[in-house]
This record gives C-alpha cells, structure tokens and sequence, in this order.
C-alpha cells in the first residue's frame, strides 16, 4: 500500500503543552508524502447563559439561551419545543434565603404592630403565633389580622393615653393642648413635632411612645448628667442630620427614659422588655462601628447608667472607662465648641462621680483645674422644665429650668471630688490636716458662689413655679462628697478626742442635711422618679447616721432608706442590691430590721444576695467608704497638726460662714427637721453649727 492511502492523525494543536511544534506536524515537514489537515477550532457562542437549558445539558454543550426563549442550539435543531430550563440548585437556594429573611422582617414588622396596637392584642398574637408556628406566611397572617380588625367595634381605636406603651400616634400625646416650650429644653422647641420615628430607632414605629421616653430623659436624668448638647441634638433630630444626632444616641435615649416608663399605669414586665430590645439594638450598633466619633462617647456613657440601673455595673464600668479614655482623641472637628465643652464636662463628671462611689481613681480624669462650660450659654433662652411622668403632663406650664447652670455647677463639684479622690486614693503621699482642710475649704466655696437660683432648692416649696429635681440633687452629692473627705478621720485611732469630734459634727450636719434635701426630692418628686446615682448617694448618707447618729436618728434612717428605695425599686434593679447592702450594715452595727422589711424589698429575704449580685451593683461587696484601709494614708502628724491646722482654717475662713448663723448649710435653719416616711413619728433633730472656734 501506497502511503497516500493513509489518512494522517489530526494533531489536537499546532503546539503542545509545553509549547513546542506538535510531532505530527515536524513529520509534514520532514516527509513530504504525508499530509495533515489543519484543525477546525468549534466557533464558542457569543453570550453563554449560566442556566444552561436541560437540552444543553444532556450534550453537556454550551448554551447561549436566556429563560425564557429557546437558545441557539436548540433553534438549529428545530428542538424548541423541548428547550426548557430548571432552576438552578445556587440559586434556588439563595432565592430560598432570601425569602427567609423577607419573612423574617415580614414576621417582626407584624409583632411591632400588634405590640403597638391599644388595648388587648393577646388575640392577634395568638393569630401570628399560631401561623408562624405552622409554617404559614406572614402575609397570610396579616390578612387574618386585617379580617379580625374589622369585625371590632370603633370604639377600640379610641385613643387611650393612660398607658405609654400604648401609644400609637404619630404625634406626641397631648401636644395639642401643650406650649411649644420643650420639657427641659435649651431651645423652647417641642419634642412632639411631626417626624419619621423610623429614620432614627427600628425597635418601635410608635413616634408616641418615643417622644415619652425622651421626654422622660430630659427630664430626669438629661439636666444632672448632661452629657450632650440638647440644642444641637435636637435641631439634627427633627431634620434627620447626623452630626450631633445618630440612630444609636436615639435608641440609648429611650432604653434611659424606660428605667421612668413603669408606674402604676404599665407593665412591669413589658416596659423592661422594651428597654432591654432599645438597649440590645445600641449594642448591635455600636458594634459595628469602624470608630469612636463623639456621639459614640455620648452612646458608651448612656451604655453605662443604663447597665448601672439594671444592677450590672462591672458591665457597665468598661464602657465608662472606654468614653473617657475616648475623650484624649475625641474628633471635634464636626462639632461646636459649646458642644464639645458640654460633652467633655459630663463624662468628667460621670467619670469622677462613679469612681467616688467605687472609692477609685478614675479612668483617665482630666484636669481638675480645667475651664468648665467656657463656650456654654449659661442661661438659655425659652429653657423650661417640668416634673414631668405622664404624657398630660407636657400640657402643664414650665418653669426655668437652669439646666446648664446645675450641670455646669455639678462639673466644677466633680472636680473637687476628683482632687478628694486623688488625696485619699492616689500615689502622691500622705494625707494631711492642711490638704483634708483645703479641700473642705474648696467645697464651702463652691457651695457659697453658687448662683441664686441653684443655692436653695427648698426655696421652691414656697413659689409658684416649684421646685427643681436637679438641684436638689446635686445639693445631695455635695452632702455626700463632704462625708466622703472626712468620714476615714472618726476611723483613726490616734485622733485627738476633741479633734475627732469637731470632724463628727461636721460629717453628720452634711449627712443630715443631704437627706433633708433627699426628703424633700421624694417629697416634691417621689424616688420613683430620679438620676441614677441617687439610690446610691442615700445609703451613703444613711449609712452615716447608722454609725455616727443618734438612736432616734438610726431608727429613722433605716426606716427611710428601706423605704425610699422599695419605691425606686420598680424602675431600677439596682435598689434591691443597695437594700440587702444596707440591710447587713444595720445587722453589722448591732441594730434590728424593720418587721416588713422582705416586704420592703419585694419579696426577698437580704440574706438571699450573693456576692456576685453586690458585685454587679457596686463592683465592690459594700457600698461602705474602705476607712479602715484609708487610714493608713495618714500622715501620723495628723495627730499632733490638725487642732492647730483647724483653728487656723476657722481664723481665716470660718468668719463668713459663722455670719450666716449655721456655716457649712447657711441655708437651713436650726429649726428645720427630718420628716419621718413611717408612722413612728418623727426624732428630732436640730442642725447644730458646723464650726465652733470655742
């Protein structure tokens, strides 16, 4: 056979892998008799579907269709009746997640609105359960809903404002009758104005119930511990701005005012469980922020009152510590200088203020000499404030607030007790007579420069306008931080008697007026409704007279103590702590309980909190000043200098205060006495002089 009668092996390329000429084609070359025929490369289609149709598939070809017309290939066959397509398995499944997730914001839109729906809607979630539960759709959930809505009389969506959680409107309860004048506002504009709720907080659409928690706020805790500016916030808040304003302050804002939201018109249980939904949904999103801005500062501070009040604040004190280390590098270039002044001065404050109570120094404290408020407008204009609880209560006529005046006046306090904190708590030595005395020195100045308006809280009994809930509490911190400068001297045994007892009468007159204040803030306000920190400061100041008063005085402070703090407790988790505290403290000093006082605490016995519980309340297993500890800071010539150091100090600076007739609360009389809460009636006790150069 003749060569010519062999067909020759088409090479699959002209080249092979390793990109050398393929074998057959260097024998064409060689041998002129064989040849070999170029290969036909098969023409790809221009547009190649990722679902290929099922033809396609089974000759594993490439397909250029798009569902639902017939492809190319199976148009050339004339098989385009059986050109179909089957979904694709990827993509079935992510349609499939997809869906899950629509239901699953279908399913939590739906129990919003059936939690904010008026008067009973056990019925409607029963409706929703019952079809999430079987697998049914959620739209098919609403239209049972919708079919249910429509067989109710009218009367059913009749507005009923007794109860906030409740609210649906979309406007504030009551701002028809109400002025224009906003609840503790710095810019007279009201909180109730028409906006997308939805723009700022996803936990409720109820723009009702939002206005009432913040109203709450600026209210009750906004004006002690100012840690933002109001105008600003406001202002971005009703345009929808984020410079001072974020979804994340407005949702810590409302968790805030529920800590106020549970009175005898609402539910325990419910009002707690929408705290807890505000204060998860600012923990999701603080986490996903890439940086600390200045409302994150903002945010982390609110994070830690609101996990204070719950009784955690181990928790709470790592977001404390975390907004004022934050302050150091606070980005202030998008900020106003008053508000960045007004931001800097409150996490100081709550800063120095939380340490004192801990009996620590401070995370990172600034400058106890710095400048406070240098940029704030003091006195600002269309400021009003009323003792508000209800949503009627934004009906009623405000009164000056001097808002800013009290939490400028509480900074500058704060930093006094900065220096308190340093002289017993930090590394820089001894304690002496002259430094205790300079800063006791400190503390009556700022007491007697305080402004008119803010230095008699009681004054407000006896006007028109009433009194101010802020004002009588930073008067209460200022008894507390007079206690805690020299409560370790009655602790040191080499006191001279006579020395010791000129520093008793002064830590019980401060004891004592600090809970003539606090008995007039229950008075005017209840404890049902104040800051935070006041639960705290009470059983400070009660827990002097327990050691260093009288019986009369024992008996009544336990008495008030336990009492006042069953009634914060309905609000604040943390009370309950505070009682078993207090309550082991009267049991320690020899003193009998009062016969309900499991009552007292809602059912539970004191005996019942372990340590965890006292250290998720107060960090520490007491709330007790460590005067035992703090003694050993003193400087033994105490002992030999504080007589000569404290007649000097009243020599020099007693004259001003004794002209005012009672020295260190020249505006109580010697008269006035404690109010006694139980039925008991009440001890006396009159408020002797502070200062006594005889």
């Amino acid at each position: 056979m003749s060569a010519d009668q062999f067909r020759s092996i088409r090479p699959s390329s002209s080249r092979d892998v390793n990109g050398e000429e393929n074998i057959a084609s260097h024998k064409s070359k060689s041998q002129p008799g064989v040849t070999v025929t170029r290969t036909r490369r098969r023409k790809a289609p221009a547009h190649v579907s990722s679902n290929a149709c099922t033809n396609c598939k089974r000759a594993r070809a490439k397909c250029d269709g798009s569902e639902p017309y017939p492809c190319t290939r199976c148009i050339t066959r004339g098989a385009t009746d059986s050109c179909t397509y089957e979904v694709h398995v990827k993509t079935a499944k992510e349609e499939l997640v997809r869906k899950v997730k629509e239901q699953d914001i279908t399913i939590f839109k739906l129990r919003e609105f059936i939690n904010s729906l008026q008067g009973e809607h056990a019925h409607f979630k029963r409706i929703l359960d019952e079809a999430v539960k079987f697998g049914e759709s959620p739209q098919g959930s609403l239209q049972a809903i919708v079919d249910e809505l429509q067989k109710l009389p009218s009367e059913y969506f009749r507005q009923d404002s007794s109860s906030p959680l409740n609210s649906t409107d979309n406007t504030y309860v009551g701002s028809d009758d109400a002025d224009m004048d906003s609840i503790g506002s710095q810019d007279g504009e009201h909180l109730g104005k028409p906006r997308n709720v939805s723009r700022w907080t996803r936990v409720t659409p109820a723009e009702g119930l939002v206005d009432h928690l913040m109203y709450l706020f600026f209210t009750w805790v906004h004006p002690i511990h100012m840690l933002f500016s109001e105008h600003h916030f406001l202002e971005d808040y009703k345009a929808g701005r984020d410079i001072y304003c974020s979804s994340t302050l407005v949702n810590a804002i409302c968790a805030m005012g529920c800590f106020f939201l549970i009175d005898e018109n609402s539910n325990t249980q419910e009002a707690r469980k929408l705290m807890v939904k505000f204060g998860d949904q600012v923990r999701r999103q603080v986490e996903l922020e890439e940086k600390m801005t200045a409302t994150s500062i903002v945010v982390y501070s609110l994070l830690f009152l609101i996990e204070l009040g719950g009784g955690q604040a181990r928790k709470a004190y790592s977001h404390l510590r975390l907004a004022a280390e934050s302050l150091r590098d606070m980005d202030k270039s998008s900020w106003a200088v008053d508000a960045v002044e007004i931001t800097v001065s409150g996490v100081s404050a709550l800063n120095t203020i939380w340490a004192a109570f801990a009996f620590q120094m401070p995370a990172d404290p600034s400058s106890s000499h710095a400048l406070v408020f240098d940029h704030v407008h003091l006195d600002w204009p269309n400021s009003h404030w009323r003792p508000y609880t209800h949503p009627s209560d934004a009906s009623k006529k405000g009164q000056t607030s001097y808002a800013i005046r009290t939490a400028h006046e509480f900074a500058k306090l704060a930093q006094i007790m900065q220096q308190t904190l340093t002289e017993w708590c930090g590394n820089h030595g001894r304690v002496t007579a002259h430094g205790l005395l300079q800063l006791y020195q400190r503390y009556l100045s700022w007491k007697q420069d305080l402004p008119e308006a803010l230095a008699h809280p009681e004054k407000g009994f006896e006007v028109s306008e009433g009194p101010l809930a802020h004002v009588f509490s930073i008067h209460i911190h200022y008894s507390v931080a007079i206690c805690q400068l020299l409560s370790p001297l009655l602790e040191y045994e080499d006191f001279p008697p006579l020395a010791k007892e000129h520093v008793r009468e002064v830590v019980l007159s401060s004891a004592r007026n600090g809970l003539i204040a606090y008995q007039q803030y229950c008075k005017a306000f209840s404890s049902r409704y104040q800051p935070p920190f006041q639960s705290y400061s009470l059983v400070h100041l009660c827990d002097i007279l327990l050691r260093h008063g009288s019986e009369a005085e024992i008996e009544w402070a336990i008495r008030f103590c336990l009492e006042t703090l069953s009634e914060a407790l309905p609000g604040w988790p943390c009370a309950n702590p505070l009682q078993a505290m207090y309550c082991e403290s009267v049991v320690g000093c020899g003193y009998a309980l009062p016969s309900n006082t499991n009552k007292l605490m809602g059912g539970k016995s004191w005996q019942s909190f372990s340590r965890e519980d006292k250290l998720d309340c107060c960090s520490r297993l007491t709330y007790a000043q460590p005067c035992d500890m703090l003694v050993e800071k003193i400087d033994p010539e105490m002992k030999h200098k504080f007589e000569i150091e404290w007649r000097a100090f009243i020599e020099g600076h007693g004259a001003d205060h004794k002209r005012n007739g009672q020295g260190d609360e020249p505006h109580f009389n010697g008269s006035e006495r404690l109010d006694n809460r139980s039925s008991n009636g009440p001890p006396s006790m009159t408020i002797n002089s502070l200062m006594n150069p005889q």
